[in-house]
């Protein structure tokens, strides 16, 4: 509509141009019958004083009307020529400008592509390695009494050979619980360990895999974490507990220190909170 607009503008400013110069020639044609109609027309063909005077006098007047018309004429031919150059620019402009608009747009395109194509990698990996973990849980084998018990049947027989509340519910002098933590510890560092080696280094890198994410919050990271635990029984919790406070993974837990999961407890104040209650029962790193 806007370049409609225009070029009914040029139009009518045209025409009102052309129709002031029709006026002028019909003005001159005029003026010029009246002047030359009160002359004495054999001097047109005589070369005498009187004739060449008169001559002189008509070209005079040619000179005098022509001049003007010459000149309006030259300026209807400038404005219509900034006219066009100014309708040009703005439309250069206006090309320019949606061009921009486009190529920002697209540049949003590419970037939002990217960060879901970023996205979709990153959980790509991070189910997979769910899938890996939920194999190692699955294969899991754990001899009690001659009998062998696999996959959540077997974690949940180590939570109960290892559990700190079969510990506590035995009267034990205060002055002796770094003793008798230190010594369930080791039993499992030396027993279990070896046993669930694939899936405590798959817990690992699950974790350290999530934490490390640069194209996550902390909040998308917090909520990655708790998919990953919420595939976890109470019995692998406390086994992967346990096994991080095992005294040759210490200085690994304390790698541990700036992942969610055990946000704002250090290592050695997991060795402390070890001693009242459980790993899975412990509100605050639940």
């Amino acid at each position: 509509m806007g370049k409609s607009k225009k070029n009914r503008d040029d139009v009518a400013f045209i025409s009102l141009a052309v129709a002031a110069l029709v006026l002028i020639i019909f003005v001159l044609i005029v003026v010029l019958s009246k002047t030359l109609a009160s002359y004495d027309m054999p001097f047109l063909v005589t070369r005498s004083e009187e004739g060449l005077d008169r001559l002189g006098q008509i070209g005079d007047f040619f000179g005098g009307i022509l001049n003007p018309l010459l000149s309006f004429i030259a300026f209807v031919a400038v404005v219509v020529s900034f006219r066009a150059q100014a309708r040009n620019s703005k439309l250069a402009e206006e090309s320019s400008n949606a061009l921009s608009a486009n190529q920002a747009s697209q540049l949003e395109q590419l970037v939002k592509q990217g960060l879901i194509a970023e996205r979709q990698s990153f959980e790509n990996v991070f189910f997979g390695l769910l899938q890996i973990h939920s194999k190692n849980v699955q294969g899991f084998t754990f001899s009690v009494g001659g009998y062998s018990e696999v996959g959540q049947s077997a974690f949940s027989a180590v939570e109960a050979r290892y559990n700190f509340n079969k510990l506590l519910s035995v009267p034990v002098n205060q002055a002796q619980w770094p003793g008798v933590v230190s010594n369930n510890i080791e039993l499992f560092s030396v027993h279990i360990n070896p046993l669930l080696g694939h899936f405590f280094n798959t817990a690992s890198q699950i974790l350290t895999y999530v934490e490390t994410a640069d194209n996550l919050s902390d909040l998308e990271k917090n909520r990655y974490v708790k998919i990953y635990t919420s595939t976890m029984s109470r019995a692998e919790m406390e086994c992967l507990f346990l096994c991080l406070m095992s005294s040759y993974t210490l200085e690994k837990l304390r790698l541990f220190n700036g992942v969610s999961f055990f946000a704002g407890h250090s290592a050695d104040d997991m060795l402390k909170e070890m001693k009242r209650r459980q790993f899975f029962g412990m509100s605050d790193l639940t």
